[in-house]
């Protein structure tokens, strides 16, 4: 793992399945920049509208249903931080 070679078609050094660290990060990130930028307080109200009743569980399911069914038809994540705007949109 710690070389730079290519292994049955895997592109070595790789993350493997710690893939959601970066992803996780990089959301993190972007969290963090725009509540600097708009600030915490300005959204609040709207989300807790939005996810105060049942629509907690339709927003997330209609969301995934879009992603997957319209959106980004019968392709599959790929677990790369730069091109799978698949796994960016669902998550």
């Amino acid at each position: 793992y710690f070389r730079f070679a290519t292994i049955s078609g895997i592109a070595l050094p790789t993350w493997q399945h710690l893939w959601f660290v970066g992803y996780l990060w990089i959301y993190t990130m972007l969290l963090a920049l725009a509540v600097a930028l708009v600030g915490r307080r300005s959204f609040q109200p709207v989300f807790d509208r939005m996810f105060g009743g049942v629509l907690v569980w339709l927003i997330p399911a209609a969301w995934l249903v879009l992603v997957s069914a319209w959106l980004f038809p019968g392709v599959a994540p790929t677990n790369d931080l730069v091109g799978d705007m698949v796994s960016h949109a669902q998550y």
